[in-house]
């Protein structure tokens, strides 16, 4: 039989019945907010067989039985349900909390109701709710606990307004991500505007931003219709992402001009480029408008390795010499006329080594049947006093591979990185072999818990690898297969670049040789 125990409205007493506490649930994907209720009956009264108040008036029924309904799925910034209690006996007049609830979150002292928004993360805690009148209280006890929500990346345009002619050739629209993304991340994007299906051809929807990249690319070609016509635009909006959110520079707008007008809106796809030292750039495309161009120069001349396209106006290669910011003058000319840009170009000092030790293979030269392996390492170079103290979250990069010689079978984590994680390996790791070679792409800990030091050469990648058995059989000298690394692999390219202290840094290479021996 369930007792209770009345006390006095100014000394208010409570006791300890068993709690019962819901279940907080996890939903997969979503790191959720969930409130626990356990519950506690207290009765208070004025006293015993029904003493009345100094004026002789009965004192009033003290609240009974004090609950919350069961306690929804909430989660940091997503406004929650409103709480409504339920209580029995004399109605509350009053309601209140100790300790104070989540920031966010508030009680409503007259009708006891709990609402609002959490807007930060909050341990557990038991809060008591209490109900009073005049005539006594009872309270109930909430667990509530504040976790983070889930964080998507976020996918939008890299540049919103673009331009080209109907002489300008393909125009690139950029997609990015704010941050890498375990699995593929699919966006879907509408085609409108006021020029005709007859005016362009645009890749068809959707586009995939692949695992362990962060650049997608819509390509936008205009067609010469011969008309002579005003501009036209064409809009290219980011409509819905699976895996990922949609960010504010969802529309890109491209204007298309007539052929028989001089170049004007010279752009480019990064104005300000900055490069390592030994590793190949993603390539920097032009956009114009107006009458398009037929050819690029540039002044001063560009970093020792990288080259303007003469007829493109596409920038690219490998920089060999570490320089500070220089701005450098693009001119891009037609028969009508001419336009200019300025696009400024750094090249870093690496900050690390990429490397693979040689190898030598044997083989029959009856057969030509060979196999093998190669380690990749990566080293932090001895460049300042930080050096050999960096945490490294993550990094990727592409392996050219002459398929007329070598084929690829696996690619294994390296033993420095199996030993994160507790064993575990890295959290996230992915390759993929693509025209012309391989790509690699890992991040060791998703929350960024857990880092590589490479303050030794770590070994992080094994290469897996059989010999084209037409290459060796009848060979009785041997031969060697290089293995470059690349940042042009892959659709779109995968970068050489070790992710540190929130920038990309780009290793300088060095590119290891496999050596077959009859």
């Amino acid at each position: 039989m369930n007792q209770q125990r009345f006390a006095s409205p100014t000394a208010p007493a409570r006791s300890f019945a068993p709690k019962l506490a819901a279940t907080t649930r996890r939903r997969a994907g979503n790191i959720s907010i969930a409130f626990i209720a356990l519950l506690s009956l207290t009765v208070a009264a004025t006293g015993c067989g029904g003493n009345g108040s100094s004026n002789g008036s009965p004192a009033a029924a003290p609240p009974t039985g004090l609950s919350y309904s069961p306690a929804p799925t909430l989660t940091v910034g997503v406004p929650m349900a409103t709480l409504a209690p339920t209580v029995g006996g004399g109605p509350a007049t009053q309601y209140s909390v100790d300790p104070a609830l989540p920031a966010g979150l508030a009680l409503d002292p007259v009708t006891g109701a709990i609402s609002g928004n959490p807007s930060s993360v909050y341990p557990p805690t038991i809060h008591t709710i209490t109900a009073s009148n005049s005539g006594g209280s009872v309270a109930f006890d909430l667990l509530f606990e504040v976790q983070a929500g889930s964080q998507l990346p976020v996918a939008e345009f890299v540049a919103t307004v673009l331009s080209s002619s109907e002489l300008g050739g393909a125009v690139n629209l950029r997609l990015a991500l704010s941050d890498l993304s375990a699995s593929d991340v699919t966006v879907v994007y509408t085609v409108a505007g006021t020029a005709s299906a007859a005016d362009y051809v645009v890749d068809s929807s959707p586009v995939v931003i692949t695992a362990g990249t962060l650049l997608a690319t819509i390509v936008f070609t205009p067609t010469n219709d011969g008309i002579t016509e005003a501009n036209e635009t064409v809009i290219v909006t980011l409509a819905s992402a699976s895996g990922a959110d949609i960010g504010p520079a969802n529309i890109a707008t491209v204007t298309i001009s007539d052929a028989t007008a001089g170049p004007c809106n010279f752009t480019y796809s990064d104005p300000s480029v900055e490069a390592g030292r030994f590793a190949s750039i993603i390539p920097v495309t032009p956009s114009i408008g107006c009458g398009g161009a037929t050819g690029y120069v540039i002044a001063p001349a560009l970093p020792a390795g990288l080259v303007l396209g003469a007829t493109t106006g596409v920038i690219s290669g490998t920089p060999t010499a570490a320089q500070g910011p220089i701005s450098y003058t693009v001119t891009a000319s037609n028969a009508q006329g001419s336009t200019t840009t300025v696009i400024t170009i750094s090249v870093d000092e690496p900050l690390f080594d990429l490397f693979g030790l040689d190898v030598i293979i044997s083989y029959l030269p009856a057969n030509g049947v060979a196999t093998g392996e190669i380690s990749i390492y990566l080293q932090e170079t001895p460049s300042d006093s930080q050096a050999g103290t960096r945490n490294i979250p993550g990094y990727s990069f592409g392996i050219s591979v002459d398929s007329s010689k070598l084929v690829v079978t696996d690619v294994l984590e390296g033993s420095d990185q199996v030993a994160l994680n507790g064993g575990q390996a890295a959290e996230f790791f992915v390759w993929n072999a693509v025209p012309g070679g391989i790509t690699v792409g890992t991040i060791f800990d998703i929350e960024q818990g857990v880092f590589l030091v490479a303050g030794v050469p770590q070994e992080v990648v094994v290469v897996q690898f059989d010999a084209v058995p037409a290459f060796l059989i009848g060979n009785p000298n041997g031969s060697s297969v290089p293995l470059p690394f690349a940042s042009d692999l892959g659709s779109p390219p995968v970068a050489v670049v070790i992710s540190v202290g929130g920038q990309d840094a780009f290793p300088q290479t060095f590119t290891p040789i496999v050596h077959f021996i009859p």
